[in-house]
């Protein structure tokens, strides 16, 4: 397009491209609406580029190595059993390097136009993206998120979870900072590769949203296949040593350094914002994002909506989160009074470690502290069958019921194919069911789903 064609004012601008960005902009031109994306990285987003679509080839691989091994001597032989990782990021590649062009022509298809580059607002209703100023009626942010700023000397000589799928090998020893998502299914993953790995996570629990059970469980089943976790060390400085690198904590009033070859920021992430020149609408964002009300709309700026990891609403930064988002916020653009609200957002979290964790809800310490009265069931691993029919190395659950409203509040698993599970409670929940409902299907049998009436106290 030339640039005497190319149009500068439209009634949409989405700046971001991924779930929520990609969403917006299709309905919105769906509903009659002229709409620019602005993206100044991959089309498409962090999900199918860099993120949870694209990990899974690296996470079914080190599930698929860790089913085999535990079948090993029952029947399945492990000679030569590896994981090459050079082939990994070929089959990763095969899927993620067509996603821009391919998102790119599916946007221009509908005849939303695309512009590659940085945007930053300089009027509340205009946008420069390298030095072209772009007008709308409505934006919507969509940004993401990036790496968390880390203070510590050395905090840049780490590498982040995009950098980490794009190497074409790992070295023998591998370091993550932060005990949250990326660090443990990472990991998982390095493990099974054959790395030596060591988590330095700063408190004394992990992946603080899922129950204190589980995550034990997880913690030990981590440590069992030799990753080093190393809970209440607070990263202090990375510096080279030797060849590689020395992470230097402190755990209490001890020093402890640890070599490694390799340093991995897992520490959390932060909202991609500080580019957006945010002055400009009068809004002071968050360290969760930019503050929004019920309907994503920008406290201060209401013809500002933000979704997505971007968003200050309270919720888990996940895909479907993101994608609910969109929904609210398209809501929105079309002028509905009583559409789709932010409230009471409940998303099914996984962790895809090997086994994986996870869970929806609150924790049963989260609800005890709100003034809820619960029942409450865990089981030892011993009770259930069908896993120790495959060998499973680490099994827990946690189950929180309200017991004036026999409603689910919060359930938590710790097994392979743990979403199953919490897949069919979260039905259960968004359809306002008891939670002796739960107990009365019959449900399919050997499989794993079956077990939910056995979860519910």
């Amino acid at each position: 397009m030339s640039r005497s064609d190319r149009k500068d004012e439209f009634d949409v601008i989405v700046i971001g491209s991924g779930a929520t960005g990609q969403s917006v902009a299709f309905a919105a031109r769906e509903d009659g609406r002229s709409v620019a994306v602005v993206e100044e990285r991959t089309l498409g987003g962090t999900c199918p580029n860099r993120g949870c679509d694209a990990k899974k080839v690296y996470v079914n691989a080190a599930e698929a190595f860790e089913a085999t091994v535990r079948l090993a001597g029952k029947g399945i032989r492990t000679t030569d059993l590896s994981i090459r990782w050079d082939e990994l990021l070929r089959t990763k590649r095969s899927f993620v390097d067509p996603i821009h062009d391919g998102t790119a022509e599916r946007l221009r298809e509908e005849g939303i136009e695309v512009v590659l580059g940085r945007a930053r607002f300089v009027e509340p209703h205009a946008l420069d993206v390298g030095g072209r100023r772009l007008t709308a009626e409505r934006i919507v942010v969509a940004t993401g998120s990036r790496p968390a700023p880390l203070e510590f000397p050395g905090a840049d000589r780490m590498i982040d979870s995009d950098a980490f799928l794009e190497r074409e090998s790992l070295p023998r020893r591998v370091c993550f900072v932060g005990g949250g998502f990326v660090s443990f299914e990472f990991a998982h993953v390095a493990a099974r590769a054959g790395c030596d790995v060591t988590i330095l996570h700063r408190d004394d629990r992990p992946l603080g949203g899922f129950d204190e059970h589980v995550v034990d469980a997880l913690v030990e089943a981590t440590r069992s296949i030799g990753i080093e976790v190393r809970l209440g060390h607070e990263v202090r400085a990375v510096e080279a040593s030797g060849g590689g690198e020395r992470v230097t904590a402190t755990c209490g009033s001890e020093t402890v350094r640890l070599d490694a070859d390799l340093v991995v920021h897992g520490a959390g992430r932060a909202p991609n914002v500080e580019s957006l020149a945010l002055e400009v609408l009068g809004i002071a964002p968050t360290e969760r994002g930019l503050p929004v009300d019920d309907r994503a709309r920008c406290v201060g700026a209401p013809h500002v909506l933000a979704g997505g990891d971007v968003a200050d609403a309270g919720h888990p930064k996940l895909l479907r989160v993101a994608a609910y988002h969109a929904s609210v916020i398209s809501s929105v653009l079309r002028g509905e009074e009583d559409g789709p609200t932010l409230k009471d957002v409940r998303p099914v979290g996984v962790v895809f470690t090997a086994p994986r964790l996870a869970g929806i809800g609150l924790t049963e310490r989260a609800a005890r502290e709100r003034g809820f009265s619960v029942r409450v069931r865990t089981e030892p691993e011993k009770t259930w069958k069908l896993l120790r029919e495959s060998n499973a190395r680490a099994f827990a659950f946690k189950t929180i019921v309200d017991d004036e409203t026999d409603r689910v509040l919060g359930a938590f698993v710790l097994a392979p194919g743990a979403e199953a599970l919490i897949d069919l409670i979260a039905l259960a929940i968004d359809a306002d069911l008891p939670a002796d409902a739960l107990k009365r299907p019959l449900y399919g049998y050997p499989a794993l789903g079956g077990h939910v009436g056995a979860m519910i106290p």
